[in-house]
């Protein structure tokens, strides 16, 4: 199971974030923007969480816990 099992409709920003980090390419700083409702902070929260995880490789952007 994964974090990001809970957030629908955000596959291909997961997925720009992952080549990102795997081009060591990832910003200073990302503006999430839409509607409300459709989980921006929840993708923001789990995507903190996976870049600060130390147990699986960069690539696979998942969260420790």
């Amino acid at each position: 199971m994964s974090v990001w099992d809970d957030i629908a409709g955000h596959d291909d920003v997961r997925i720009a974030f992952r080549r990102a980090i795997a081009r060591g390419r990832l910003t200073q700083a990302y503006l999430l923007q839409g509607p409300e409702g459709i989980g921006k902070q929840r993708f923001a929260r789990h995507l903190a969480q996976a870049l600060l995880c130390r147990r699986h490789p960069d690539d696979e952007l998942e969260a420790c816990g």
